[in-house]
């Protein structure tokens, strides 16, 4: 697994004045690896909550206004979260997971990449992250895109 590190994204989440000191370049990677551990536990407690079944502990992770695209040969599809995550959970029984890479986005968002297998299919998945000073990180975007099989020749 990598982790990737975009330093510059710190220094918008950051307050300070003109007087005050720039955060040290140890700051920054020590605030995006708290980031990112924080990321890889909220990521985990989905699936976990999702191979269990338990909608009360996904409905806390997700914001309301929060999106599933989905992504496949056939084109792509927006649905709520809500309702995606009561599909996902219907037909939940055999999914596995792996998490991948983990990074901060320029604009302070995390992403957490994910293989997972469910419903008879492999897809990659890259989940959204969001916190704030009042809020920890929580998810909002989901985009999956299915894992076709190759054409053999």
């Amino acid at each position: 697994m990598r982790t990737l590190i975009l330093i510059p994204c710190l220094v918008l989440g950051l307050v300070s004045s003109a007087a005050a000191d720039p955060p040290t370049l140890e700051t920054q990677v020590a605030e995006v690896q708290s980031l990112e551990t924080s990321a890889r536990l909220v990521v985990n407690e989905h699936f976990r909550a999702l191979e269990a079944g338990d909608t009360k502990a996904l409905d806390k992770l997700w914001v309301r206004s929060a999106t599933a695209t989905s992504r496949s040969s056939a084109g792509e599809t927006v649905t709520p979260i809500r309702r995606a995550l009561r599909r996902w959970v219907a037909k939940r029984d055999g999914m596995s997971w792996r998490m991948g890479d983990i990074g901060v986005l320029t604009d302070g968002r995390v992403f957490v990449t994910a293989r997972v297998t469910w419903n008879g299919g492999t897809y990659n998945d890259v989940l959204i992250l969001e916190g704030s000073v009042e809020q920890p990180l929580h998810l909002v975007a989901k985009i999956s895109t299915a894992v076709e099989e190759s054409a053999h020749y």
